[in-house]
This record gives C-alpha cells, structure tokens and sequence, in this order.
C-alpha cells in the first residue's frame, strides 16, 4: 500500500477553509438574504397565530370576546450595498466593510431567527388548546 503524503492532506484543508470564506459584500448579501428569509417565516407564524386566535374567539360569546390584532414585519428588500467614498457622511449604513454595520446585520438576522424559533413553541402550544 502506498503512503499518503502528509502534506496533500494538509493542502486539501487549506483549499477547504478558501471555500468557507466569503468576500465581504458576498457574506453581507447573504446575512441579508437570511435577514427576508426569517422575516417571511416570522410573518407567516404570526398570520398562522391570528387565525389560531381568531377561530378559538368564535366559539366565545360575544361578551368575552377580543379581537387579535397582528402587526407584520416589514420583509426587507436586497439592495446593493454602500461602497465606503470619501465624501459620504454616513459611512457606516449598508457598508460590507465595516465590521459594526455587518455584526449588527448578524445580530437582527438571529433576533429574527429567535423570534422564528419562539414561535413555532407558540403557536405548537396554541393548537394543543
């Protein structure tokens, strides 16, 4: 049997960690595509909770009834992001570049995911009632 070289394999996770890593407005495009993703999910579960909330009010009379209200989220669209210019005022909105704007795109996308999460046990709790 022939021996493997120690070094091909090293070089096989090296080329591994290459296609891990993105390039700053590839990973800022796809933190944004996670960010609709959960926000489409989050707003379906809340349409699901209100009509869950809206049939069990039916079998209530009328005087012990309320009316669910529900409030979507806003489903963010995917744009093109800022490239940093000398002149702009802002440059931190929308900015690949700039670890702040990124990790705060990361932070809202595992809010939303949270909130994803917390309402599949909702509304699972709901339809058990």
């Amino acid at each position: 049997m022939p021996k493997r070289n120690s070094s091909s394999s090293s070089t096989s996770s090296t080329s591994s960690e290459e296609l891990l890593t993105l390039d700053p407005i590839s990973e800022w495009r796809a933190w944004q595509a996670l960010s609709i993703y959960f926000t489409v999910l989050l707003n379906r579960q809340l349409r699901r909770r209100w009509l869950l909330e809206h049939a069990c009010m039916k079998d209530k009379p009328i005087c012990q009834r309320f009316r669910p209200i529900t409030f979507f989220e806003l489903v963010p669209t995917l744009h093109k992001p800022r490239i940093p210019s000398p002149s702009d005022p802002n440059p931190t909105k929308n900015n690949p570049y700039n670890a702040e704007a990124l990790a705060a795109l990361k932070t809202s996308v595992r809010l939303l995911r949270g909130r994803v999460e917390k309402g599949k046990e909702l509304a699972s709790e709901i339809e058990r009632l």
